[in-house]
C-alpha cells in the first residue's frame, strides 16, 4: 500500500509541481510534461511487481502458498493478473487526472499548447507501461527469489541502457537506447516519432515481450526447483 501510495504521489505531485513552475514554450505538449512523474514512478512499480512475489519466499508464505494451491504455474497467472490490473487501474486514474489538472494549470498561465497531443497515448500507453514494468519486476522476483538482488537487476535493466548508450559507439549506442524500457516510456509519454527508433505502440510491444521472457523463465523455475 505504501508504494502504490508512492506511486501516485510521484505522478500527481510531481506533474503538479512542474505545471505549477515549468515556463514552457506554445509548441510544448503540456500532457508530458504533466505526466513526466511516471518516469520516477515506473520504479516504484517494478519493486511492487518484485515484491509481489519475492517478499512470500523472504517470509516463507510461499510454503503455504502452494501448498493450498500446488498448481505452480497457476498461482503465478494469477499472481500477474491481480498486479497488472491494479496497476493498470492506478495508473490510469492517477495519470489522467495529473493530466487533465496540469494542461488546465499550464494552459491558465500561458495559453493553448499548439502541439498535437495524443491524451490516448501518453495516458492510456503510460497506464499500460506501469503494468508491464511491474510485470517484469514480478518476473524477475521468481526467478531470482531474493527481494533485493531482483529489484537491482530490474534497475539496472531500466536505467543502465540509458546511462551506458552514449559511451559505446555510435550505432551500437543508439539501438541499445532505442530498444530499452526507459525510451519505451519517452516515446508513449511525448511521441517523438522523429528521433528514431520503433515508434509508442511497438515500443511498449517489445518491453511487454521482455517482461514475458522474465516471466516465462521465472515460471521454469518456479516449477522444476523446490521453495
Amino acid at each position: 500500500m505504501w508504494t502504490l501510495a508512492v506511486i501516485v504521489l510521484l505522478i500527481l505531485g510531481l506533474g503538479v509541481l512542474l505545471a505549477a513552475t515549468v515556463n514552457p514554450k506554445r509548441d510544448d505538449d503540456y500532457v508530458s510534461i504533466a505526466l513526466i512523474g511516471v518516469i520516477i514512478a515506473q520504479l516504484a512499480a517494478g519493486t511492487l511487481g518484485v515484491l509481489t512475489i519475492s517478499a512470500e519466499y523472504t517470509t516463507g508464505m510461499i510454503r503455504t502458498t502452494l501448498t493450498a494451491y500446488p498448481r505452480r504455474i497457476q498461482v503465478l497467472v494469477a499472481k500477474g493478473l491481480v498486479f497488472a490490473g491494479l496497476m493498470f487501474a492506478v495508473g490510469l486514474v492517477t495519470m489522467g487526472l495529473t493530466a487533465v489538472i496540469g494542461k488546465s494549470m499550464l494552459t491558465s498561465r500561458i495559453g493553448d499548447s499548439s502541439a498535437d497531443v495524443d491524451l490516448f497515448r501518453s495516458v492510456v500507453g503510460s497506464s499500460l507501461y506501469l503494468a508491464v514494468i511491474g510485470l517484469f519486476g514480478l518476473g524477475f522476483g521468481v526467478l531470482l527469489r531474493h527481494s533485493a538482488g531482483a529489484i537491482t537487476a530490474l534497475m539496472g535493466f531500466i536505467l543502465l541502457p540509458m546511462i551506458i548508450g552514449p559511451f559505446l559507439p555510435h550505432s551500437v549506442g543508439e539501438k541499445v537506447m532505442q530498444y530499452s524500457p526507459m525510451f519505451a516510456l519517452g516515446k508513449l509519454i511525448g511521441g517523438g516519432d522523429g528521433d528514431g527508433g520503433p515508434g509508442p505502440w511497438p515500443s511498449l510491444l517489445l518491453i511487454a515481450v521482455y517482461a514475458a521472457i522474465a516471466l516465462i523463465a521465472g515460471g521454469i523455475r518456479l516449477r522444476s526447483r523446490d521453495v
